[in-house]
């Protein structure tokens, strides 16, 4: 990371034409660099913009055209007015220039406060051929625990009527966050006791919670630590918020909090089985809406309908369902109160997904029947002779072969393309079928 900082400086110098390089030939080597006046060893609460100097010799060839500390356990470059922190690592960084006609030799030897060793070789490096050096110094860890100056922890807040404890017992206080709890209880202020896991929160009653936290080892909090709840630092009870064990530990509560709202539990699988999805010649329509429901599940259905798409119009009760129609059922689901359906609700039809769901939410799941012919008590679809579930042109086609014998026909097929009802296919059923594609027929009958 250093050295990438490194190269963008390195960069915006040449972007910026500070100078330019001519051969190597027509310029002077600068064999030796001495940079002294350097802070290498920061100590924590100073400002990092009062250590951003350094001298270089009053004869030298070069220049230094831009200094910065970098916060290498954050990965950050600082700002001038930043403070250094204890138990951080931090690094200084020199971009030096050769003077005009000048030329950093390859071989170069650069010292920092008269010494090579407070050099991070690895994060320096000559650029231009020549024309500039980056040098870092070594990295310098400020002694001490690394101090948390803020910790936000994710729990179940304010809490809702209804609710189990039990399923809201878990914290979380994000990835790096160097935090852990080591304690988190609810109390029911109103009854003065220490709630049970298994216990539910009641309307009309008041709660808070109560945590523990701990840093992780080589971190510690710092006296003034902000701490928030979700984010929310209007959720804390800043009047119990300590800090104790030389910022080893940190206690802390939510503020009370007086239930006033039932909660909402969510449904995220529904299921509908015993459902007649395939109506049946003959059949009438009230007998085919009928469905089973698991016990127990907190949703309930509505009215089932039934469309008759050839005939453009919802099918009545006492309707009795007609060959060559085409037909789609609506089952309509509502949770109960006090529930209501996922975004991601899944739907299952008699064990299976062959359905339509359309416009599903959180108080209302419509299951759409795909649109499919009324079928004769075997299960044959009349018309459709080529069984995918249409009755068109196609269906004629088929017909014909039959009655050429290029096709021969199941049972059911035979059934499916016998649209006149004379127990033979023939070219009159075919005919059929072509008059029912052009709507001049609505329905077969013997």
């Amino acid at each position: 990371m250093k050295r990438f900082l490194s190269v963008i400086l390195a960069v915006m110098l040449l972007a910026g034409s500070i100078f330019s390089v001519t051969y190597a030939e027509n310029l002077i080597s600068i064999p030796q660099v001495s940079i002294t006046g350097i802070y290498c060893e920061p100590a924590a609460g100073e400002i990092c913009g009062d250590h951003a100097s350094c001298t270089i010799p009053s004869d030298a060839h070069y220049s230094v055209a831009e200094t910065g500390w970098f916060n290498v356990t954050d990965e950050t470059a600082m700002d001038y007015g930043e403070v250094f922190r204890q138990g951080l690592t931090y690094s200084f960084g020199i971009n030096i220039v050769a003077d005009e006609g000048y030329i950093f030799d390859t071989t170069v030897s650069v010292t920092i406060n008269g010494s090579e060793d407070l050099i991070d070789y690895q994060s320096s490096f000559i650029y231009n051929d020549g024309a500039g050096i980056v040098l870092w110094t070594r990295n310098y860890k400020i002694p001490g625990d690394i101090e948390i100056d803020k910790a936000d922890v994710v729990l179940y807040y304010p809490p809702m009527a209804g609710e189990m404890l039990y399923g809201h017992s878990a914290t979380d206080t994000g990835r790096d966050s160097h935090v852990q709890v080591t304690k988190y209880c609810w109390y029911n202020v109103t009854e003065g006791r220490e709630m049970e896991r298994e216990e539910r929160f009641v309307l009309g009653n008041t709660y808070y919670a109560e945590l523990l936290m701990i840093p992780e080892e080589g971190y510690m909090f710092e006296d003034d630590v902000k701490l928030t709840f979700n984010g929310d630092t209007s959720a804390v009870d800043e009047s119990y918020t300590k800090v104790s064990d030389n910022g080893h530990k940190l206690a802390a509560r939510t503020k009370q909090w007086t239930v006033s709202e039932t909660a909402v539990f969510f449904i995220d699988r529904v299921e509908v089985t015993d459902f007649p999805a395939k109506p049946v010649i003959g059949g009438k329509v009230k007998d085919f809406k009928s469905c089973t429901l698991p016990g127990n599940v907190n949703y309930v259905c509505g009215d089932i309908e039934w469309f008759d798409v050839t005939a453009g119009r919802r099918a009545e009760d006492e309707d009795m369902f007609k060959a060559g129609h085409i037909y789609y059922f609506y089952i309509p689901l509502y949770p109960m109160e006090g529930y209501e359906f996922t975004e991601d609700l899944v739907v299952l039809l008699n064990g299976g997904t062959d359905y339509d769901q359309g416009g599903s939410r959180a108080d209302y799941c419509p299951i759409f029947g795909n649109s499919v012919p009324a079928v004769s008590e075997s299960g044959a679809a009349i018309g459709d002779a080529n069984g995918d579930d249409k009755i068109t042109t196609a269906d004629a086609v088929t017909v014909l072969k039959i009655c050429a014998e290029v096709i021969n026909p199941s049972a059911e097929q035979a059934e499916a393309a016998d649209t006149n009802f004379d127990a033979d296919v023939t070219t009159a059923d075919a005919v059929n079928i072509l008059k029912f594609a052009a709507k001049i027929i609505t329905e077969f009958v013997d």
